[in-house]
């Protein structure tokens, strides 16, 4: 029986949007968030029980607290690297880690359920196990969109997350066509996969994990046809733009700001004056840091964008910048 892992971890309202993101970049399958308000709703709901606690439901009912349960679903045990990213971004004192092995058929549905076509303006991202045939892919055909499939159960993000949503509207105001592009800590390709759908002669898609890397070659492999063929794609197992070539046309990255303030101060060597940059990944709280980090590298903001609690910013080389 193979395992399934879940890690669950408990902090307060303030946090659920990073505790979120940080459990889809290290390749949670799903995210359920539990509160006590949420609770307290199901269990004022006669229809989902047979015999109810009163004495339960008004204790919930009576308290303010904030704390909330934020879930993951998991292939592997990952508990320790999410506890030692949710410490430098929230201080070990704001949340706590649990791990609990299941079945992993128990999620198989689960994933099922909740990943579920995302329509963009121009592409649109497909699970791979909707058939070609069933109602929703010929929908998507004929609103002349272009497809991308990802593989069941493709860790790293499905673009799902806000981060993503930003990267993808941001790119589909682009103009693609035999642009060079570069995906800078890919995870799935999404962003590198729209780009070659959308024109692009050449992508790189660099990431420093391996089965991020594994997970990026698997899902270009089910998206092939005659035009996308052409794509030039190189796939790399480097951290950041450590094993980059050259320059390109546009470069996308949805990290964190912690990483994109290491990657301002190199990614000059790797862009011409026309080049545009796609970031995301990006706290609010921590917006105009990154900014000024991009600014002090000679690029400037053409565009910013929020979603709940991130933003991304569309960059452009300032006069005499790079």
């Amino acid at each position: 029986m193979k395992n399934s892992y879940k890690i669950l971890i408990k902090t307060t309202a303030q946090n659920e949007e990073i505790v979120s993101y940080v459990l889809f970049e290290n390749g949670a399958l799903g995210v359920e968030i539990v509160d006590n308000h949420t609770l307290l709703e199901s269990l004022q709901n006669p229809q989902n029980w047979d015999y109810l606690d009163k004495a339960l439901e008004q204790r919930l009912s009576q308290t303010s607290d904030d704390t909330l349960v934020v879930s993951g679903f998991f292939e592997s045990d990952v508990s320790r690297v999410i506890g030692e990213q949710l410490g430098q971004l929230l201080g070990q004192e704001n949340f706590g880690v649990k791990l609990v092995i299941e079945d992993a058929d128990l999620w198989q549905d689960y994933h099922k359920k909740y990943f579920v076509p995302l329509v963009f303006d121009k592409v649109a991202i497909v699970p791979d196990w909707i058939e070609r045939e069933d109602a929703q892919y010929q929908a998507l055909l004929t609103s002349n969109k272009a497809i991308i499939q990802l593989q069941h159960l493709s860790s790293f993000g499905t673009g799902q997350h806000e981060t993503t949503a930003m990267c993808i509207d941001l790119l589909c105001g682009l103009l693609l066509a035999s642009k060079r592009v570069v995906d800078v800590g890919c995870g799935t390709g999404i962003l590198g996969l729209v780009a070659r759908q959308l024109g692009a002669s050449e992508v790189d898609f660099f990431d420093y994990d391996e089965g991020a890397i594994q997970n990026t070659q698997a899902n270009a492999k089910i998206n092939h046809s005659k035009s996308v063929d052409k794509c030039k794609s190189r796939f790399v197992c480097a951290s950041l733009l450590d094993k980059a070539m050259g320059k390109y046309d546009i470069i996308l990255a949805n990290l964190t700001a912690d990483l994109l303030g290491r990657l301002a101060s190199g990614v000059g060597a790797h862009m011409h004056k026309d080049t545009r940059m796609i970031v995301s990944g990006i706290i609010n709280d921590r917006a105009t840091e990154v900014r000024q980090a991009f600014e002090d590298n000679g690029l400037f903001v053409q565009k910013s964008v929020q979603k709940g609690e991130w933003t991304a910013f569309l960059l452009g080389v300032s006069l005499g910048g790079v």
